[in-house]
């Protein structure tokens, strides 16, 4: 979605119709970059709750005890509990499920009255569902789009998205592709670009020489949340060479 105009400095000042006044042209120009700044600040108080959330040896990511690190961290918010797991909640869809328009938001692009919108539109969706709207709304002129517009467009799009009329192609995992026969054998090799560990059953955590094995987080399920009955355990970082 293109904006109808760029929004400029001169077409900021021009709106506020502050004529000559070359003091309040300053003061506009200043009130839209505060709004830009504490956009930016919104974005990194999401990625230190994520971070924080995802880290947290108690919780490790698991969003059905996401109430634990809500507890350590409402002092520091000045918050209640209750809203410091929302805040977490919305943090965690937002960096892990939407990273593109996260990355709008990082860069003030995305008002954050813009953002927290779109996150009240997407929060009864799926999370492939999450992903698609992030997919479509990051491609528009989200610097200069009016609110009227934006709202109108996200509505659409989730709308589309919740009925499944539209989806948005996402780049695969790997991309694996044969590069040159191998001198000695004549068979072609293989490199994977991007690639990630194929995921498995079981996670094997080492202590000392004892080894236990505990079933992987099903964070995956419909509601993106935890949904096994056992200690929620997030694999650790992928090790293996390709």
């Amino acid at each position: 979605m293109r904006a109808r105009h760029e929004l400029t400095e001169q077409r900021i000042v021009e709106a506020a119709e502050v004529g000559g006044d070359v003091d309040q042209a300053t003061r506009v120009r200043g009130i839209h970059r505060t709004m830009r700044e504490r956009t930016m600040l919104y974005a990194e108080q999401m990625r230190l709750l994520t971070e924080f959330f995802t880290r947290d040896p108690e919780v490790e990511g698991c969003l059905d005890v996401a109430d634990v690190s809500a507890m350590k961290v409402a002092v520091g918010l000045r918050s209640s509990t209750h809203r410091a797991e929302a805040l977490i909640r919305d943090a965690h869809r937002s960096v892990e499920l939407m990273p593109r328009t996260f990355e709008a938001l990082a860069r003030g692009d995305l008002p954050e009255n813009f953002h927290q919108y779109l996150l009240r539109r997407v929060r009864r969706l799926e999370d492939d569902q999450v992903r698609d709207v992030d997919a479509h709304v990051a491609v528009w002129e989200l610097a200069s789009i009016s609110r009227s517009q934006f709202e109108r467009h996200v509505r659409l799009i989730v709308a589309l998205v919740s009925a499944g009329t539209i989806t948005s192609p996402r780049e695969p995992e790997r991309d694996v592709r044969l590069e040159h026969a191998d001198p000695a054998s004549g068979t072609p090799s293989r490199a994977a670009k991007r690639g990630r560990c194929p995921s498995t059953s079981t996670r094997t955590s080492v202590s000392g020489a004892a080894r236990s094995r505990w079933p992987p987080c099903a964070m995956r399920s419909s509601r993106g949340r935890c949904s096994t009955s056992t200690p929620c355990r997030r694999r650790p970082p992928c090790t293996r060479s390709w």
